[in-house]
């Protein structure tokens, strides 16, 4: 079966697997009255409480009030039942086909509490400790310096990005709602999981810095213009679609959902959902599909009202340290948005840091937009004559077209060609769409600039994926991806949508599990070297171990030799081993491979004349610049880096290569500066 048709098959299973063991994690006191009732108390030590004075000044404060008012939480015991479930409080954790199902329910600090102490044995090794060092390990691999050398500039760092965007948010949310209901979620999960509220702020705020560093590497043409050009790499992908009417096999809205993040191993290791009942007055009742520890609604969210987000980075101009992380107001949206109107207006409210775009449907009112938003402006693109709509990573709208922050030529193929590709299915799906078809385009792994199926390249199905879903609202209904990343090519578990979830019913019935295998199966070969290329990728970019990287890439071609994205991978890490020759055998393998982008293709070019350029070989380093220089569709950027290059070995007679300046986006095959 090919993979432009749907593979995906139903099969109906029992409520929930048998649930994974569990390390203890509380150390409670069980009243008399409640042994009966209760199989398991779950017990351990755990660290002690931080000391107020730890907290970050802007946070002490609120430690004091959250462990006066809520000082009953921190007493009470985390049970583990027989059938493996879990309770605290007013909340319970299910495990159902590998995915934490939690419901709680309270004030929004004790739902925070909640989340945080049933899953606090899971929390500290999952995704906010690994996504607050992001910003971290860039900065090791762009230096390759010594830990103090290392340390010092990711201090500054945060001290002149992170700490001012906290500080704006607490005051615009402050001034606007009258508290900050983000500090006292922050201090009661922190308190709950003993993980340092720092690590929980920079975990959900990271990407905002990462991107305020890519604007001031660049400037408006692309050319790079300091060195923080290579200190981190925006987080550049995920992919939603709508459909509805006479798109859809049924005419009901179906939409698909990738959210891709590069946290292989952390953020997928945990997958949990979160169904929040709230207990104040006119609060909605809202679902989070999310990793364990990252409580925010600001990823993708769906309300009792019908209101659904989901979120997409965009690298703009316009972006600043002063602005409201896009995460806190779309909790705010989730929260409060009763309609799509409303919710527009929540978003006006507020401007983020940086560039993003959120897919935002009201499926009681069967209207779909892209909410496309900047430090500077807040634009809708609302679609209302055709019958889908697709968002990636960029800005659609006229007004905000122009935004663009230009990263590499790369990032905007790899941002067009999702896009492209999603179309592409829709249309052959046209009037057939369903859930196994949603599923099987949110698994697509044809590149659409090559009409061929890659492991790697400008594909819907990312390895990055670790959040995949359809929401199907008409059947009240999602189908949520299990497993590892990319979990878009893993089983899909069908769970109830909030508002019509009830946990007393939910073990009580069948829910269906949709398999999806084909890439795998169809592919070995291919999706075997995309896993190693994971492995090589987080050698990179979590272990900075560029040696350790290097081998794995030579597994990976190995293993699938067809893809030309790899071989230049595997010459750029041969590189930063100083292996010259070998670097340069692997730009010329690409060049033999079937299916080369035009981009690869100048890629190989200048990295080619690179390598001669350092080795002394000026006459053939020169050709390979003019290549570059004279290919009409060569961006500013690379030209511009190429006429320096061959400028350099005009005069000089060679031009040297330092593995610093080596500063790779693994998931585009492209560099942050040349």
């Amino acid at each position: 079966m090919s993979l432009h048709e749907s593979s995906a098959s139903f099969e109906t299973t029992g409520s929930h697997d048998a649930a994974a063991s569990f390390r203890r994690v509380a150390e409670p006191i069980i009243p008399h009255s409640e042994a009966k009732q209760l199989e398991r108390v779950v017990s351990t030590s755990v660290p002690p409480l931080q000391e107020v004075h730890e907290f970050p000044p802007a946070f002490r404060a609120t430690v004091d009030r959250v462990r006066s008012q809520y000082a009953h939480l921190y007493d009470l015991p985390v049970i583990e039942h027989a059938d493996g479930r879990r309770s605290f409080h007013n909340a319970k954790l299910i495990r159902h086909h590998g995915i934490n199902l939690l419901f709680v329910k309270g004030d929004f600090v004790e739902m925070s509490f909640q989340h945080g102490r049933l899953l606090s044995d899971e929390i500290p090794h999952g995704a906010p400790p690994q996504s607050a060092k992001m910003v971290d390990n860039a900065v090791a691999n762009a230096l390759g310096a010594g830990d103090r050398i290392n340390n010092f500039v990711a201090r500054l760092i945060h001290r002149w990005f992170t700490r001012p965007i906290v500080a704006s948010a607490i005051e615009s949310t402050r001034r606007a709602l009258g508290y900050v209901p983000a500090l006292q979620e922050a201090v009661s999960m922190s308190d709950a999981t003993r993980v340092p509220v720092s690590v929980l702020v920079r975990a959900l705020f990271n990407p905002e810095t990462m991107m305020l560093l890519a604007r001031m590497g660049n400037n408006s043409y692309g050319q790079t213009v300091n060195p923080l050009a290579g200190f981190a790499a925006p987080v550049s992908c995920c992919s939603t679609f709508a459909a509805w009417g006479k798109a859809t096999e049924k005419s009901d809205l179906l939409i698909g959902r990738n959210m891709d993040y590069p946290l292989n191993g952390f953020y997928d290791r945990f997958p949990t959902v979160i169904y929040f009942e709230p207990t104040a007055r006119d609060a909605l009742k809202y679902m989070t599909f999310t990793s364990a520890g990252i409580h925010t609604a600001g990823l993708n969210a769906y309300n009792e009202a019908g209101i659904f987000l989901t979120s997409h980075i965009v690298p703009t101009t316009e972006m600043s340290s002063r602005g409201v992380p896009v995460f806190m107001t779309a909790n705010q949206v989730i929260r409060r948005a009763k309609n799509f109107d409303m919710a527009i207006e929540i978003f006006k409210d507020f401007r983020p840091p940086s560039g993003w775009a959120y897919l935002l449907a009201s499926t009681k009112e069967n209207r779909v937009a892209t909410v496309e938003i900047s430090n500077q402006d807040v634009v809708v693109r609302e679609t209302k004559k055709q019958h889908y709509h697709i968002q990636t990573n960029h800005y659609l709208t006229p007004e905000m077209r122009g935004r663009h922050l230009f990263i590499n030529s790369s990032v905007t193929e790899d941002n067009d060609g999702r896009y492209i590709r999603i179309q592409q299915r829709l249309q052959q799906a046209y009037s057939r769409l369903n859930v196994s078809e949603a599923i099987s385009i949110l698994g697509d792994q044809v590149d659409p600039y090559v009409g061929e199926v890659r492991g790697l390249g400008n594909t819907v199905g990312v390895h990055t994926t670790m959040t995949s879903l359809v929401l199907d609202p008409a059947n009240d209904r999602v189908f949520v991806a299990t497993g590892e990343g990319p979990v878009s090519h893993n089983d899909y578990v069908e769970i109830p949508l909030s508002g019509t979830c009830r946990l007393g019913e939910f073990s009580t019935r069948s829910w269906d599990v949709v398999r999806n295998s084909s890439f795998k199966t169809e592919h070995p070969e291919k999706y075997a070297a995309l896993k190693l290329f994971i492995r090589a990728k987080r050698s990179y970019e979590i272990d900075n171990d560029v040696r350790r990287s290097y081998e794995l890439l030579k597994e990976v071609v190995d293993c699938d030799d067809s893809n030309p994205a790899y071989f230049f991978q595997l010459g750029i890490f041969a590189l930063k081993n100083d292996q010259f020759k070998e670097a340069r055998r692997a730009f010329e393998d690409m060049f033999e491979r079937p299916y080369l982008t035009d981009q690869l293709r100048r890629l190989g070019w200048y990295y080619r004349g690179r390598v001669h350029a350092h080795l002394g070989n000026a006459d053939v380093a020169i050709n390979d610049f003019k290549r570059v220089i004279s290919d009409d569709k060569t961006d500013k950027k690379l030209h511009a880096a190429s006429q320096r290059a061959m400028r350099r070995v005009k005069t000089f007679g060679r031009c040297r290569l330092a593995r610093r300046s080596l500063s790779i986006m693994m998931q585009q095959s492209d560099m942050l500066r040349y």
